[in-house]
């Protein structure tokens, strides 16, 4: 009884301190939900379970959010009443989780992005451009972003993309040539 009793009384200050440590995908949630503008927040379900490797997979919790009310919904159902841009921002969790483990690893990357801001309101489109610019500010990461969105070219080159930098892509008879980019701040 006493062997059993001390067993349970360390199990439970293990879960205890499982509990109080933050996972590398709480990190990215936390990111998730505070840069980006959809009707719902993410939560991870079963974090004390998987930092204790009683279950492999973290299970997010989605929770629908109307004015003040909130409600848990069963993610193939949020999924029915997202639109495209709020479904990409969704999306957008996983890129962001591959990010931020490659900067915890300080591990070189080149990040190709393309048109990855395309579908999203105004909100979510400058929190993506936020986060690209954040990227940029990582010495170990490089980034090539690709777009045939004016507005969304104009904006990166404004915020932290030097505009020797900008390259556009010309075909023509003789093939596709890359140019220094013009026009972007005289239309």
């Amino acid at each position: 009884v006493a062997v059993y009793q001390a067993a349970e009384k360390r199990k439970l200050e293990i879960e205890n301190t499982a509990r109080n440590q933050r996972t590398q995908w709480e990190k990215v949630i936390d990111i998730f939900n505070d840069r980006f503008f959809v009707p719902f927040k993410l939560l991870a379900k079963n974090r004390v379970s998987v930092i204790l490797g009683q279950e492999p997979m973290l299970n997010l919790e989605f929770t629908f959010v109307d004015g003040a009310e909130a409600v848990a919904v069963e993610k193939h159902e949020l999924m029915q009443v997202l639109s495209t841009g709020e479904k990409r921002a969704l999306y957008i969790l996983n890129i962001i989780f591959e990010v931020e483990a490659r900067k915890q690893a300080r591990q070189s990357t080149l990040f190709v992005f393309d048109d990855i801001a395309d579908s999203f309101d105004y909100k979510n489109k400058y929190a993506i451009i936020q986060y690209l610019k954040d990227i940029a500010d990582e010495e170990q990461f490089r980034q090539i972003m690709l777009t045939h969105n004016f507005d969304f070219f104009r904006t990166v080159n404004s915020r932290f993309v030097r505009y020797d930098n900008c390259l556009m892509a010309v075909k023509s008879t003789a093939g596709v040539t890359l140019q220094p980019a013009t026009g972007i701040k005289n239309i």
